[in-house]
C-alpha cells in the first residue's frame, strides 16, 4: 500500500489497518514464524517473511537518517 497511495493517505490507512502497532499489538506480528522442515516449500517461505520486517527497519533507519 506503501507503494499506491501518496503519503499521507498510506499514513492514515496504516493507522487504521494497524491500531495498536504501538502497544505492541497484535504480538503474533513481533514473533518470528518457526520453520520445523525447511524442505516444505511452503513452510520454507517463511524464512522470507521472517527477515522482512528487519528490512523494513533498516530501510526505515536509513530514511530517517538522511541516507
Amino acid at each position: 500500500m506503501r507503494h499506491v497511495l501518496p503519503e499521507d493517505a498510506f499514513a492514515d490507512w496504516f493507522a487504521r489497518f494497524l491500531p495498536r502497532l504501538a502497544d505492541p499489538e497484535p504480538a503474533t506480528l513481533f514473533v518470528p514464524a518457526t520453520i520445523t522442515d525447511r524442505s516444505d516449500g511452503k513452510l520454507a517461505h517463511l524464512d522470507g517473511l521472517n527477515l522482512k520486517p528487519r528490512v523494513v527497519s533498516a530501510h526505515a533507519r536509513t530514511r530517517s537518517a538522511g541516507r
